[in-house]
């Protein structure tokens, strides 16, 4: 091999590793992108779940205020019907 040979050589190995570089880079700066589009999106459906929860929690404060009737009310008449329905529904299946 010459020394022009071996030099044209040296020159593609150091076009090609300077390729592969960019490239690397390049796919690098994609999946961070792609990272911060996914947090967006994260952050955005969590907003929307908050503040979907705080209409309901607010909707449900509203209610049991109208009816007047408190929260550990509901879960115990809740509770009561709960244990109602198996017990007929034991019944029912003799």
């Amino acid at each position: 091999m010459t020394n022009d040979q071996y030099q044209q050589r040296v020159n593609q190995i150091a076009a090609e590793t300077l390729e592969i570089r960019r490239q690397m880079s390049q796919y690098e700066f994609l999946a961070k992108k792609e990272e911060v589009e996914r947090k967006r999106e994260l952050d955005k459906k969590r907003k929307g779940s908050d503040l979907r929860n705080k209409y309901i929690e607010n909707h449900l404060k509203h209610l049991s205020q109208f009816a007047g009737i408190s929260f550990e009310q509901l879960d115990e008449i809740d509770s009561r019907l709960e244990s109602a329905s198996v017990s007929l529904a034991r019944k029912n299946k003799t």
